[in-house]
């Protein structure tokens, strides 16, 4: 039944409702389209010429999503590009939501004098009550409109700017008229947009179906591009010392943590080489005055107490800095 359910998202404010401008299709909308404005406040969307049905602006002091509703949840909307000649988008049964914030790497960190997760959402790096949040409004779309709890393989929500354009990632138009779920702009056919890019909409659906995150301090699973990214990230302050030679720290105020675990394994087998030579060369030795396997072990434990000394005193440094 067309235009069934109830058509506001409870708590959700109508002060930019558009519907009266344009009246848009009814509709039954079995499909999300998710956004980001690209921007840290609600947009006008030009008076509602390119609204959405939705935009959630994130409220950061008080770790809440703030809804605006522009359109009921079963009337198409227009923030989707919809070319002559080919499928629909916009009417194509799809409520879309924007969600305020960005998923531009240029601005990771910073925005000008804004601070990503204190001013605004880099939503590929979103805190997790804000996936939560979102997680909430899905799982309203399903209990009350059969929004199905499905989404894209997380490989297909590709980090920006790889998501813009033609990638392998965006349906054709067989594709979006056989999906049902939560997709997100890079993946509507007929559109180049690149948003929301690398969203964690795998963490969003667990949070819909009710998981319990908490056991996990409200990870899930790492997939295969999440050990990856992690692997080849630079996280390590880099050590100059005792390996100042570009050789060890490559130039690099950081290291990845693939470059910086080699360093570890690196040491410790130069080191172990130097132990066992030393071994070596205190049995050769000849003294009928001296316990040679005492020393010998001696010594070795004198190198393993100034090793430890040293590590020691490096992790100090490190946690002082």
């Amino acid at each position: 039944m067309v235009y069934s359910g109830p058509q506001k998202y409870p708590g959700a404010s109508t002060a930019y409702w558009f519907q009266k401008t344009y009246g848009g299709d009814r509709m039954e909308s079995n499909v999300g389209v998710l956004h980001t404005t690209e921007g840290t406040s609600v947009p006008s969307y030009g008076g509602g010429a390119s609204a959405p049905n939705f935009t959630a602006l994130p409220d950061m002091k008080n770790h809440r999503l703030v809804w605006y509703q522009h359109f009921d949840f079963d009337r198409s909307s227009r923030a989707l590009v919809n070319k002559s000649g080919g499928v629909e988008t916009n009417t194509m049964n799809a409520v879309q939501v924007e969600l305020v914030g960005t998923c531009d790497p240029k601005y990771k960190t910073s925005w000008g004098n804004k601070r990503a997760g204190v001013d605004y959402i880099f939503w590929p790096d979103a805190p997790d009550w804000a996936l939560a949040e979102v997680g909430k409004f899905v799982k309203w779309a399903h209990d009350q409109h059969k929004v199905k709890l499905h989404t894209l393989p997380q490989s297909q929500w590709k980090a920006n700017p790889s998501s813009y354009g033609a990638t392998s990632s965006r349906l054709t138009g067989s594709e979006w008229l056989a999906f049902y779920g939560w997709c997100g702009h890079q993946h509507v056919p007929e559109n180049s947009h690149g948003d929301p890019g690398n969203l964690r909409m795998d963490k969003i659906l667990a949070y819909a179906k009710g998981e319990d995150l908490a056991d996990t301090g409200g990870a899930v699973a790492l997939t295969k591009d999440d050990i990856h990214d992690i692997w080849y990230a630079d996280l390590i302050p880099a050590q100059p010392e005792p390996y100042e030679n570009k050789d060890w720290h490559n130039g690099n105020k950081f290291w990845t943590v693939k470059y910086a675990v080699y360093t570890i394994v690196r040491a410790g087998r130069e080191t172990l080489a130097r132990v066992r030579g030393l071994e070596k060369s205190v049995a050769g030795l000849s003294t009928p005055t001296v316990d040679l396997d005492a020393l010998a072990e001696k010594i070795v434990e004198r190198l393993g107490d100034d090793l430890a000394d040293v590590v020691a005193d490096k992790l100090a440094e490190r946690l002082k800095s």
